[in-house]
Order: structure tokens, then sequence, then C-alpha cells
């Protein structure tokens, strides 16, 4: 009886917990149908928003603004990510603990403090704001993500093994490293790559609080449509968004699952 009980418990809480999370988004994306101006009511099925989304050059110019500042956060995280998981997988094993927390804060504090203190560090500083400050703190926090990634990819493997193979015959550090090192990190590197773009494109807090005139992207686009009203080209923007972000982490997941040296 108990047991009947807590599956029927278990049964309604995922149901509650599904509805919550999706409904919404099924009706973004049904109302970017809607042929409705505002948006308010629905007044019959239209891809109209869609074709003006596509001929809106403040929409169009804030969508090329998200991908120039994804592929950028994307390919310094990368560089950064190598360099920091390749450190923390030869790191001996006293330093390991604490560069790994290290590497953690950028995940674990919450992106609005982060983006606060570095709007505050970069006003004290006269430092002027703009994608490219957006930018460079992104990377440093995408870094984060692809470290640990490589680093997990690295340790279910026998590194020490390997590197010790490398050594005896007689390969330097730069060789063992593009050789052995760079072809294993490849699958957790791309894995890691495809989360950071997607978290880039569709993040809102460091282009608000670190972007300036100028350089709006379209997520903080949608965040001033919205107070002004609902338009069903928000709701085209959100879909492409979902769709992009979607598409990049269920690549990204598929990736991490290879474990083929």
């Amino acid at each position: 009886m108990n047991r009947s009980l807590g599956r029927r418990l278990g049964i309604v809480i995922t149901f509650v917990v599904f509805l919550v999370l999706y409904a919404p988004i099924l009706v973004v994306v049904v109302e970017s149908f809607n042929s409705a101006e505002r948006g308010l009511q629905w007044r019959g099925y239209s891809i109209n928003s869609y074709v003006q989304f596509w001929h809106d050059e403040l929409m169009l110019s804030s969508l090329l603004a998200s991908v120039k500042l994804a592929v950028s956060v994307t390919t310094v995280s990368i560089f950064l990510g190598v360099i920091l998981g390749y450190a923390l997988s030869v790191a001996p094993r006293r330093w390991s603990l604490l560069l790994v927390s290290t590497a953690l804060v950028g995940i674990v504090v919450p992106d609005l403090f982060i983006a606060l203190a570095n709007s505050a560090m970069a006003r004290t500083l006269g430092v002027p704001r703009g994608l490219w400050l957006a930018c460079v703190v992104q990377s440093v926090v995408g870094s984060s993500y692809v470290a640990l990634i490589i680093l997990a990819r690295l340790r279910s493997i026998d590194i020490g093994g390997l590197h010790r193979a490398a050594e005896s015959l007689g390969a330097s550090e730069w060789r063992a490293f593009f050789d052995l090192y760079l072809p294993l990190m490849v699958p957790a590197l791309s894995a890691g790559a495809l989360i950071v773009l997607a978290l880039s494109m569709q993040d809102f807090v460091y282009p608000f609080f670190l972007g300036g005139g100028g350089s709006t992207t379209l997520s903080v686009m949608i965040y001033g449509m919205v107070r002004r009203g609902v338009n069903p080209r928000v709701s085209v923007a959100y879909v492409l968004l979902l769709t992009t972000v979607i598409t990049l982490l269920a690549v990204g997941l598929q990736l991490s699952k290879r474990r083929k040296p």
C-alpha cells in the first residue's frame, strides 16, 4: 500500500515538475506563430513574425552581437581551459584539491555576483564597458567548465602510465602534450566548447551589466522588448535561442560520453 502510494506520489510530482518547466516553453513556441500584433490574444496561425524578425535590423544586429560574443568567449575559453585542465591533471596531489576548488569558483559563484563585482571594478579603474569586457569575464568563467570536463576525461585514463611511457621514449613535455594529451582531450574539449557556446548565446547577466552602448545582444534586446509589452517577435527570438542552446547542449553531452582514448 505504501509502495503504491509512493509510486503515485512520484508520478504526480514528476508531472508537476514537467508541467512547470515545459508548459511555459510550449506556450512561447505556440505564441511565436500568433498573427496578432501584440500577442495578447490568439488571432490565428501565421509565420509573419518569423518573416518580420529576419527583416528587423535591430534584432539581426543584436543576434550578430550575440554570435560574435559567443564565438569569442568559446575561443578564449578553449585556450584557457586546455591550459588549466592540463595543469590540474598533472598537479601534485597535495595541490590538486586546492586548484580544483579554485576552478569551481567560477561555476559555483552566481553570475550576477561576478558581473556586478567586475562592473564595479571596471568603473573604479575607469575601464570602459563593452562586449569585450563581457567577453573577458565570461571567458574566465567558461574556462572553468572546459577545464573541469577535460580533467574528468584525463582522470578516466591512466595518464601517469602514459606520461612515464612518453618520457621513457624521450618525448619532451611539449611533445607529450601535443602528441599525447591534446588528442585525448578532443572529446572533452569539444563538449566543453559547445556547452560554453550554448551558455554564452543565451546569457543575459554579463552583456547587461558589462556591455556598453551599441553592444546589445539578443538576450538584452528581448529584455527591453518584453518591458514594452508582449510581441510575437520576442517569442521568435526565444524559439531561436532555445533551439540553438538545446542543439549545442545535446551535441556537447553526446561528445562528453565518448570514452575512446
